[in-house]
């Protein structure tokens, strides 16, 4: 019930405020001009309107100019001369007007605002045209919790306005019970004026000659030098926090025509609107920083707290993770800060003060992410055995240090700026959070454990090839392995080029890449012999990264060696395997042969070779019937070539052996051998229907040679 009560009264105080902001714009409307025109004379210097233009800048962003001590006792050391002009032997025609003045960080306000008149104008090309010139005050109402933002705006106006300020203790009592909303005249410059350039309109030594309204244009400045195209652009576009903004309506004050209007007294045409800053699209924005600042310094501190315990490598990932994605919404953020100033005539230039921080952040941010990336892709190129050209090192090792640099002096540079600005302003920018979080989490994880190209290069091959050697098993492949090793030191002078060189080894050795569960490769399923992962594209069969022989290619160089037929054939000796294999897979094959051709089966005797090359390779009857159907399926009805067309299919089924990198020796020593060969000759039987076209003309290509050779 209290706090419905305060947020009633609450309420209450914040329409009051309006209604004295709308009094505010009332007293303005009343008071100023709609427009001043100031001269420039180089002939007559006491004529040059243009310090006035900057006194009544000051006025309007500061009140009236005070004096401080250091002026006041130099007033006291000189004497005021008749018709305002001091003695001062350096300036004799000083107005008293420059006597007394504001502090240096007034004048710098005012001389920046004063510039940026000057340059809408083009004074630089014609100092002696005149400038149009008035003020509209944007009268802001700010809630309980923008009080302090406001109040630490005009913090410095305030201060200047303290020594000719009289309030009674009524009147501070007033202030002090109505701290929870406070209302604060900002003001606005506009400038009226032409929109073509002087070459456009007529020579320098004659006056230009524009009578057309359309021709000329307003332009409206805030206090922080920002120009606006016209009044919407201001409405906005305006840098206010979140605020509501009593306006004079279009930008220009004028009699509301709802109101009587008599010969000496008018009501103002006002506006009442939220600030930008209360926008949906600018709270998010808002939002995203906020947050991308809190996850970057939260990953941060897991981080820092992870390099002490065993789960170091996942902080570092955590951490990479973080910088990646604030770094990304950085550069986003960044390059939209400097596209704004950009089209509000700000300055952009890289050691501007405000402009500085954005080009910090934006390459801190490309410099991190180049950094990460690089790490990334180098990480998998070596894995992969492949070499890495000098050039790609240096541009990788350019990138990682310019990280370090760019984000060390970012961490520096913004911390400084954060605390300077929170002890002027009693604020700071989420924004400038985000860069300093960005800045801190890219160079602590590339400082943490700096790594160059070689690094990253030796430490992943490093890690592929400790993989492998710790999951063999078998005393034979780590025979292998050594012997492999061994000849790849011997064959390269570099560490590098030897460990790429034994990766692509490992990478040849169908174990590795089919067999190994520790690394959960499942390229075939051990738990279903028809269950084997595959695909077809553009004509080749692929079986994960390895591709079957062409059947035509392979026909071909069987043709090409059919003058000796023992070089197709494995050494073996000429005894017949009397093993339980055999015999199952000769019954096997004598019941299909059976059913295929019942009245005239071939000679059993005919398949022994095959059959013995079957049961040495350990080929279950499953496979053998695999083997069966599909000679038959090429060689149709076509039974006197079929022994020619089996022997084809099975010596192409056991040549794609090879590709894995295993001998197809008599007796296969290798279980994991035997296990893809009879996967090798599953994948064939249900392609057989995707590359018909190719096998059956292998085979008859095949089939022919055989025949001819018989003749």
């Amino acid at each position: 019930m209290a706090a419905k009560k305060e947020e009633t009264n609450m309420d209450q105080l914040f329409e009051e405020m309006k209604s004295i902001a709308v009094e505010q714009q009332q007293c303005f409307y009343e008071l100023l001009p709609e427009w001043t025109k100031y001269k420039k004379s180089d002939i007559y210097p006491r004529k040059d309107e243009h310090k006035y233009l900057k006194q009544n800048i000051g006025y309007a962003l500061f009140g009236p100019p005070t004096k401080n001590e250091e002026e006041m006792k130099k007033e006291e050391n000189s004497t005021v001369a008749c018709y305002g002009k001091t003695k001062d032997p350096n300036n004799t025609e000083a107005d008293i007007t420059d006597a007394v003045g504001y502090n240096k960080k007034a004048k710098k306000a005012i001389k920046k605002i004063y510039d940026k008149i000057c340059e809408c104008f083009n004074v630089e090309d014609d100092p002696f045209q005149p400038i149009l010139f008035g003020v509209i005050y944007n009268v802001i109402v700010y809630s309980n919790s923008n009080v302090s933002k406001g109040k630490n705006k005009e913090k410095e106006k305030k201060e200047v306005k303290e020594a000719t300020k009289k309030e009674t203790k009524a009147e501070v009592k007033k202030e002090v019970e109505e701290e929870e909303v406070s209302v604060v005249p900002v003001p606005i410059f506009k400038i009226f004026k032409s929109k073509k350039s002087i070459q456009e309109t007529v020579d320098k030594a004659k006056k230009p000659i524009l009578t057309k309204i359309e021709d000329y244009e307003t332009l409206y400045i805030d206090s922080n030098a920002r120009v606006y195209e016209g009044w919407s652009d201001y409405v906005e576009n305006n840098t206010l926090q979140e605020c509501t903004m009593v306006l004079p309506k279009d930008g220009f004050y004028q009699p509301n025509p709802d109101y009587p209007i008599e010969e000496d007294y008018s009501t103002v045409w006002i506006e009442i609107m939220d600030s930008p800053a209360c926008t949906t699209s600018k709270k998010v924005l808002t939002n995203v920083d906020r947050v991308s600042t809190v996850v970057g310094i939260g990953a941060l501190g897991l981080s820092i707290a992870g390099l002490f315990t065993p789960l170091a490598p996942v902080a570092s990932i955590s951490l990479a993770g973080a910088a990646t994605a604030s770094g990304a919404w950085s550069i986003f953020r960044n390059t939209q800060e400097l596209v704004d100033r950009y089209n509000h005539k700000e300055s952009i230039y890289i050691l501007d003060k405000e402009a500085f921080p954005c080009w910090l952040g934006l390459t801190g941010s490309v410099a991190g992410l180049g950094a990460v990336g690089g790490t990334v892709v180098l990480s998998r190129v070596a894995a992969n055995g492949a070499t890495i050209p000098s050039a790609a090192k240096v541009v990788f090792n350019t990138v990682q240090g310019s990280n370090i640099f760019l984000n060390g002096v970012g961490v520096v540079y913004m911390s400084y700026s954060m605390y300077d600005k929170y002890k002027e302003e009693q604020t700071f920018s989420y924004l400038d959070a985000l860069n300093l979080a960005t800045h801190i989490m890219f160079f602590a994880s590339s400082v943490v454990n700096v790594k160059f190209a070689n690094d990253i290069i030796r430490d992943s091959q490093g890690r592929v090839i400790d993989d492998y050697k710790k999951t063999r098993r078998s005393r034979n492949l780590r025979k292998k392995f050594n012997r492999a090793a061994r000849r790849a030191a011997e064959n390269n002078t570099s560490k590098i080029a030897e460990n790429a060189e034994v990766i692509h080894f490992i990478q040849n050795r169908q174990d590795f890449l089919s067999f190994d569960q520790a690394r959960g490769s499942q390229m075939f399923d051990k738990t279903s012999s028809h269950n084997t992962v595959w695909s077809f594209d553009g004509g080749k069969i692929m079986i994960g990264n390895i591709e079957l022989l062409n059947p035509i290619d392979f026909a071909l160089l069987l043709i090409s060696s059919i003058r000796s037929e023992s070089d197709q054939s494995d050494p073996s000796d000429d005894s017949q395997d009397d093993s339980n294999n055999f015999k199952l897979l000769k019954q096997s094959l004598h019941d299909l042969l059976k059913d295929f051709c019942p009245d005239d089966t071939p000679e059993l005797s005919d398949f022994d070779r095959i059959l013995e090359d079957l049961s040495s390779m350990n080929i279950s009857e499953d496979c053998l019937t695999m083997l069966f159907n599909i000679a038959t399926t090429l060689m149709k009805h076509d039974k006197d070539h079929f022994l020619i067309c089996f022997t084809f299919v099975w010596k192409y089924c056991k040549a794609n052996l090879k590709q894995w990198g295993i001998k197809t020796r008599r007796r296969m020593q290798s279980e994991s051998g035997s296990y893809i060969m009879q996967k090798i000759i599953n994948v064939v039987s249900e392609a057989t229907g995707m590359i018909f076209d190719q096998l059956a003309t292998a085979a008859f290509m095949y089939a022919e040679a055989n025949l001819k050779k018989t003749i």
